[in-house]
């Protein structure tokens, strides 16, 4: 019996700036047969795992984001 993997399913990303204020990325994902049941969970970015590196595009997109989450905390808040 054969099993065809033909998708993945990102199940969660953690956005984090390091002692350096790097940016730090890391998360977990489902790996999804064709027959849309999870064949495997796999992290990637942390101790020992698959690792993907941070391009300029998900570098910009990411700052975008956690730009948004304090603009809206702020004023969630009441500093805006």
């Amino acid at each position: 019996m054969s099993l065809l993997i033909n998708d993945i399913k990102i199940k969660s990303i953690t956005l984090k700036r390091n002692e350096k204020g790097e940016l730090e990325v890391y998360g977990s994902y489902d790996i999804m047969s064709e027959k849309g049941t999870v064949v495997a969970s796999q992290t990637f970015n942390g101790y020992s795992d698959n690792s993907v590196a941070i391009t300029g595009d998900i570098k910009l997109s990411s700052e975008k984001t956690m730009e948004t989450i304090r603009d809206e905390l702020k004023k969630l808040i009441g500093l805006e």
